[in-house]
């Protein structure tokens, strides 16, 4: 169990730290092996958490959101369909960050 060495968490668990603060550890040059147990500990909420997690919002703004990433989709779509000059890829890339939205937004696929 790698520990803190420094800051507000110094001598903390890494494992301990609030998500934002380890996001932003993540932006600093550090030592070994302190730098792996953040990164392991970063990709490892992102995997466990990400999927679950969902963004607390009032209903109406919620549905406010719903509808810019359903409208943003389609308005992206039509640059990145293959049949619009775009490519497979291109389009793969637009499902995959609208599901992430619409995970993070608690909706259903």
């Amino acid at each position: 169990m790698s520990r803190v060495p420094f800051g507000k968490y110094r001598g903390e668990p890494i494992e301990r730290v609030p998500d934002s603060y380890l996001e932003w550890l993540t932006g600093l040059e550090l030592r070994e092996p302190f730098a792996l147990a953040v990164r392991r500990e970063y990709a490892r909420r992102l995997d466990t958490d990400s999927s679950r997690r969902s963004i607390e919002l009032a209903p109406p703004v919620r549905e406010l959101a719903g509808e810019i990433v359903a409208r943003g989709f389609r308005a992206l779509a039509g640059e990145h369909h293959p049949d619009h000059g775009g490519d497979h890829d291109g389009m793969v890339r637009l499902a995959q960050a609208r599901d992430a939205l619409r995970a993070l937004l608690g909706e259903a696929r």
